[in-house]
């Protein structure tokens, strides 16, 4: 196990440079104390222009020190050989005859490193309340960037369990299209409207045209389509928690909610894509239609069961948002036959959902159509404005799920789930600030990001029992909750009356045809 530490008895204190995601981390012994600083540096002189670190700059997903920055332990290998593998530690000479590469100036390349990231701070503004940790938050997003492509990976490792000893481990160093959606609404929150414009063109030239075939949920960070999963057995697995997985088998799924999380997004950032380019009208246009024929097609749903698929009420309720969408773009997405098609799709979507996903006996809308198994993913219902947040029968959801699925306020996805998941905690704080409990809605807010590491990072889920934090490290996807929820804290402060009007921040516009 490679380490970086004293061979004496130490104790670590550790925090990012002000500003940054430069590490300093400062072992202290009986004899003294040493500080060790390191970053994924920027290329020289980047601090030194406007914006010059604004991409965070991985080289490529998995580089961030994931052990080290979770458990504070000194150690940088998460997943030890349990042999030699020649494919993974060759034994080549060194080529004697190549110049030596130049190696820069430490002191300089880490100043300048800084000076990026905080280059890219000033840049981007939060006004509303949490600052602070709105701006953490952020950072970590913008560390998660693949530089060359602008695409967000989900987290940049691979195979740390979402349970100790189990098999739940997946490799989420892609970027999926749920993700993309969210991402876009917490860029938008903290005015990196250049990301946003991005963001789109690199889903644009990822998906391509979308015509008959399945659409993919999920991509390599260069649009790669093919990510056929593999086991790497000669690797004992982090903890002793094999197995360690290269590829993610999800992309295989059917995920139809995938159709409303990226026109939900295009219509949040309109202003932004006005006027749409060929390939963006192109794409929305097609999602809209895949959406009107698809949405009665049973899925995998938004957690990626694998093995089975069901008639999962967030992923029609997704399919409602996206033919919502393309009606409120109107006949800048579609001639008006195609409008009319996409509203009458979307009116019978609706009157589905509201029959078939209403349990009586829960009082609640469940996982899926005729189930009385609870699931958070309804809890997205009143944020892409199906209903109202403090609608009767969306109140009596929340306070259901909350019944049987939080503890100690994290929020388990459904019955079983292992931990906590954490954005979905965040999405209830979100329906609570709507609904207009407020001071329950901060009370949360304040619980779930103090569960965040002494750096400020989470991970996908924590174990309520014990406070750890489990899954792949750091994860978009909690640090995209905190900053989401946090934006609709803000604008439920300014407008108490927001959650009655049936649609979330950011939409307030004429009604739709």
């Amino acid at each position: 196990m490679k380490s970086i530490c004293p061979e004496v008895d130490f104790t670590v204190e550790r925090c990012y440079l002000d500003g940054t995601l430069v590490l300093r981390t400062v072992f202290h012994t009986a004899q003294g104390e040493v500080e060790l600083t390191d970053a994924l540096a920027l290329e020289p002189g980047a601090g030194e222009r406007p914006g010059g670190g604004r991409r965070g700059q991985p080289a490529r997903p998995g580089q961030w020190p994931a052990a080290d920055l979770r458990r504070g332990r000194g150690h940088r290998d998460v997943h030890r050989p349990r042999r030699h593998d020649p494919q993974l530690h060759p034994r080549v000479r060194p080529d004697l005859r190549r110049a030596a590469p130049q190696v820069p100036e430490a002191d300089r390349t880490i100043a300048d490193t800084a000076e990026g990231w905080r280059s890219w701070g000033r840049q981007h503004a939060y006004n509303g309340i949490y600052a602070e940790h709105v701006r953490r938050s952020a950072l970590v997003v913008q560390g998660m960037t693949y530089r060359p492509s602008g695409a967000v990976v989900a987290s940049v490792t691979t195979s740390l369990p979402e349970k100790l000893g189990g098999d739940r481990n997946y490799d989420y160093r892609y970027v999926w299209v749920r993700d993309f959606s969210l991402t876009l609404r917490a860029l938008w929150r903290t005015a990196c409207y250049d990301e946003v414009q991005r963001q789109f063109a690199w889903l644009g030239r990822a998906m391509g045209r979308i015509d008959e075939e399945p659409v993919p949920i999920m991509y390599g960070v260069l649009g790669e389509r093919d990510l056929t999963e593999h086991r790497l057995d000669q690797l004992a697995g982090y903890r002793d928690s094999p197995p360690v997985m290269i590829g993610n088998d999800a992309w295989r799924q059917r995920q139809t909610d995938i159709f409303g999380e990226a026109l939900d997004a295009a219509w949040l950032m309109r202003d932004r894509l006005e006027p749409l380019e060929p390939d963006v009208y192109h794409l929305l246009r097609s999602l809209a239609d895949k959406a009107e024929r698809d949405w009665k097609l049973p899925d995998a749903g938004m957690w990626g069961e694998r093995g089975i698929e069901r008639h999962h009420v967030s992923s029609k309720v997704q399919c409602w948002s996206a033919l919502d969408r393309a009606v409120r773009f109107g006949e800048r997405l579609g001639q008006p036959q195609d409008v009319a098609r996409w509203a009458a799709a979307r009116d019978e979507v609706r009157a589905e959902v509201l029959q078939r996903g209403w349990s009586d006996r829960l009082g609640a809308y469940t996982g899926s159509f005729e189930s009385d198994d609870l699931d958070a993913s309804v809890l997205v219902m009143p944020l892409v404005g199906f209903l109202p947040a403090d609608d009767e029968r969306m109140r009596s959801t929340v306070r259901a799920v909350e019944a049987q699925l939080s503890h100690d306020g994290l929020l388990r996805r459904w019955n079983g789930d292992p931990a906590g998941f954490l954005i979905c905690s965040f999405w209830l704080v979100c329906c609570l600030a709507l609904a207009g409990e407020r001071d329950r809605a901060h009370e949360l807010f304040d619980a779930l990001a103090g569960r965040v590491n002494d750096l400020g990072l989470f991970a996908e889920q924590v174990d309520p029992s014990t406070g750890e934090q489990l899954g792949n490290f750091p994860q978009a996807f909690s640090h995209i909750g905190l900053i989401n929820a946090a934006g609709v804290l803000s604008d439920v402060e300014q407008n108490p009356g927001l959650g009655r009007r049936g649609m979330p921040p950011g939409y307030f516009t004429p009604t739709p045809r």
